[in-house]
């Protein structure tokens, strides 16, 4: 959704899901010492993130904008985690920029990070 109360001024929000899912299956034969021996492994996991995010940008002087925005989500296997970020730039000169920006981010496991070895 996005919003625009003024003409400097625009609000945007929304809110995401995320389903993860991944299945592994895996068998080894050997025949080594005392006889055939066959070894299978199975894996399969699962989760979901909610997520709400909001973000405002403005402009405020001749060639100056800066914009902030706040998430957060709740991870099954995780918990629930606020994540932000603020910037700004200025133009001042035509086909020239200076940006500048800050904030902070949650990157969740892969499966494989966590279960395989």
């Amino acid at each position: 959704m996005i919003v625009r109360p003024s003409a400097p001024v625009t609000f945007t929000g929304g809110l995401a899901y995320e389903y993860e899912r991944e299945r592994l299956t895996s068998s080894a034969t050997s025949n080594f010492g005392d006889g055939a021996f066959t070894e299978e492994s199975g894996f399969d996991e699962n989760r979901g993130t909610v997520g709400a995010y909001a973000q405002g940008l403005v402009n405020l002087a001749r060639g100056l904008t800066a914009n902030a925005g706040l998430r957060f989500d709740d991870n099954s296997a995780f918990g629930g985690f606020a994540t932000w970020r603020a910037g700004a730039a200025w133009r001042f000169a035509a086909g020239t920029r200076v940006r500048a920006s800050a904030g902070t981010a949650f990157k969740a496991p892969k499966f494989r990070e966590l279960y395989i070895e």
